[in-house]
């Protein structure tokens, strides 16, 4: 996925801490008070403000998203060999665009990126070799649902 003036959104990039994380957390701090705060120059300023916070102010955020993420399978009745879930591709989408951008997907394959931008209000643009992968990809997004702003199914920019 490229996306003009590319950012990286920490949200989109979050989890929910698990049940035992914040008592691991405390029992890290007790063990090592010094683990969190910053030595020499680099984090001047910062120890104070993290010092003032909660415990819960600190895990509020969440933790970084983890290697591998459990997404169920949905079913798809193409005849693409690897159709992913929109679920998979939606994190990436907001984690590397901000609504109206463009997300490019050079292997377009069933559509499942273009699906996942439309989806989050971004617009794409599609490549595919194989012609009737391109065919699947336009039957697939026509029948996705759009949201509000992109209402029409051919608000999209180009499967070929």
């Amino acid at each position: 996925m490229v996306t003009m003036g590319s950012t990286r959104r920490i949200s989109a990039r979050r989890a929910q801490s698990a049940s035992g994380t914040k008592s691991r957390i405390i029992e890290s701090a007790r063990k090592k008070l010094d683990k969190q705060r910053g030595h020499g120059r680099r984090h001047a300023g910062f120890n104070d403000r993290w010092d003032a916070m909660s415990r819960s102010e600190q895990q509020m955020l969440g933790s970084n998203k983890r290697s591998v993420w459990n997404v169920s399978p949905k079913p798809f009745k193409g005849a693409h060999f690897a159709t992913f879930p929109v679920d998979l591709i939606e994190p990436c989408i907001l984690a590397g665009s901000r609504v109206g951008d463009v997300v490019l997907d050079p292997f377009m394959g069933a559509g499942t990126t273009a699906c996942a931008a439309v989806k989050n209000l971004r617009r794409w643009i599609g490549c595919e070799l194989n012609p009737d992968y391109a065919q699947i990809a336009t039957e697939r997004i026509n029948a996705f649902p759009f949201p509000g702003a992109l209402s029409h199914p051919l608000a999209w920019d180009a499967v070929a």
